[in-house]
């Protein structure tokens, strides 16, 4: 076998190996807008580790009768202080699973970084096609 079809085939699927990385954010934050239930919760605690912050927040789901816990992804800059109220939205089948509401609005980067491994497949598909059958 050529070693153009090897060559153009890693940089084709090599891609694919970070997709459900990167896309992963943008399924949780789907289907907690499809099953989510918004209650109002606490910052309980803001804590920096390694250059980000990370915010820790509690809330009693409807009808629960004890208050959950949840912990934000680490970002540059906290999502409220501690003491603040803050929107939290969790998962009606999964109460535990929860984010804030202004954590889900931060996916523009995951879904910028989605777009650009489909794009690159895209692009790269046809050449892998093409040389294939060049050297097949």
């Amino acid at each position: 076998m050529h070693p153009a079809i090897w060559i153009v085939g890693v940089l084709t699927v090599a891609p694919l190996l970070f997709l459900p990385f990167v896309a992963w954010p943008l399924v949780v934050r789907r289907n907690l807008h499809r099953r989510g239930v918004t209650v109002s919760g606490t910052c309980t605690s803001v804590t920096l580790e390694e250059g980000a912050y990370f915010s820790t927040y509690a809330y009693v789901p409807v009808g629960g009768a004890k208050p959950l816990r949840g912990r934000t992804e680490g970002r540059g800059w906290p999502f409220a202080k501690e003491g603040d109220e803050v929107d939290v939205i969790y998962d009606r089948d999964n109460p535990a699973s929860s984010r804030l509401t202004a954590e889900l609005g931060a996916v523009r980067e995951w879904r910028i970084a989605t777009w650009i491994i489909v794009v690159w497949v895209a692009l790269f598909l046809p050449f892998e096609v093409y040389t294939v059958l060049y050297y097949g």
